[in-house]
């Protein structure tokens, strides 16, 4: 048997019945034991377009012998009992059954990503969770629920957007920032970059290096006096480090790593890292050809790996193919991140 975490919510008809009434109905198919379910937290509906009733959301933690995809279906057929109708992504329902957590499993098929991918940044997912399951581990973060948690309720009120060069980066930090009237930090390139001084010692332009990281912190430093409102930048200082291996030999590049571990103390520490990838992130994009070089490529490899590798935030990832939508998902990420319950 293995034990899952299902993330539950309903915003029509008589939210509390239908969500006590799922969680019954779960428990009453063979292979599925409910093990223990959270307390419904009301809060304001997130994503999509126009307003929403307010979601009354729980989470439920159970045990079963059913593989994931068995388990996903399982879902859905509950979720067709109460009436779910799946008109569009963020639409009302009445029911919505999440598979939040299988195991310590990580899997991604055409019809199911486990962990959830938005989980470890949804204030409204986390806290029924950990209230039943704050010792479950997020395989791919290695963080717990409880954590993930406490991430959200600690760390600085900052989005971080990356990725390699020329995926529109600014673009969606820019709307972003000013979909949540928020305050915008771009990235500062240093005028002497192209010319810096030559190091005798090295050969390289590990000044400009240096440069480059001051700047960059300067300017998330600079916006740590303004309480109360959401930081987005359209980089992440992490990234530096991706540059400079590629440019600086061993012992400059470890007296760069040294200072941008020193800094970190001194700068905002972002609360959601957001990849802009120019691959396909979902399964169903895989047919998208990307138009990026080998170059941009191998920067994108060197950024995610680094982004996956420090743990400093949740990390969403989101397909630079379509903007437009990118920005959706990053606005939906902020409001979920706040502190709104009703």
């Amino acid at each position: 048997m293995v034990q899952c975490l299902i993330g539950i919510g309903s915003n029509v008809g008589d939210r509390a019945a239908i969500i006590r009434q799922a969680v019954s109905a779960l428990g009453q198919q063979p292979s599925i034991r409910v093990v223990a379910a959270s307390q419904v937290r009301s809060t304001l509906a997130v994503g999509g377009q126009g307003q929403q009733p307010d979601f009354l959301n729980a989470a439920a933690l159970v045990e079963t012998d059913l593989r994931p995809e068995a388990l996903l279906r399982a879902l859905q057929q509950t979720e067709l009992q109460f009436g779910r109708a799946r008109i569009h992504r963020w639409a009302p329902r009445t029911l919505d059954l999440d598979l939040l957590l299988y195991g310590r499993e990580s899997l991604v098929t055409g019809q199911l990503v486990v962990p959830h991918p938005r989980m470890a940044f949804r204030r409204f997912v986390l806290e029924p969770a950990a209230e039943i399951a704050g010792d479950m581990v997020h395989p791919d973060m290695g963080w717990t629920i409880r954590q993930l948690l406490h991430h959200l309720d600690t760390a600085d009120d900052y989005v971080a957007v990356t990725g390699p060069p020329g995926v529109g980066k600014t673009q969606v930090a820019t709307r972003a920032a000013e979909a949540v009237q928020g305050r915008l930090v771009t990235m500062a390139v240093p005028l002497a970059r192209a010319a810096a001084a030559t190091d005798d010692r090295t050969g390289f332009a590990g000044p400009s290096e240096l440069e480059s990281l001051r700047l960059r912190t300067d300017g998330i430093r600079r916006c740590g006096s303004m309480p109360g409102q959401t930081v987005v930048s359209d980089y992440w200082l992490g990234q530096v480090l991706v540059y400079a291996r590629g440019t600086l030999n061993d012992l400059d590049y470890a007296e760069l790593e040294r200072c941008w571990r020193d800094l970190q103390g001194a700068v905002l520490q972002p609360r959601l890292l957001v990849f802009l990838d120019p691959l396909p992130v979902t399964w169903e994009d895989r047919h998208i050809a990307t138009q990026f070089d080998p170059v941009v490529l191998g920067l994108r490899e060197a950024l995610f790996d680094q982004a996956t590798q420090l743990r400093q935030a949740p990390l969403l990832r989101l397909s630079a193919a379509d903007l437009d939508w990118a920005l959706v998902e990053v606005i939906a990420a902020i409001n979920a991140m706040r502190k709104h319950s009703i």
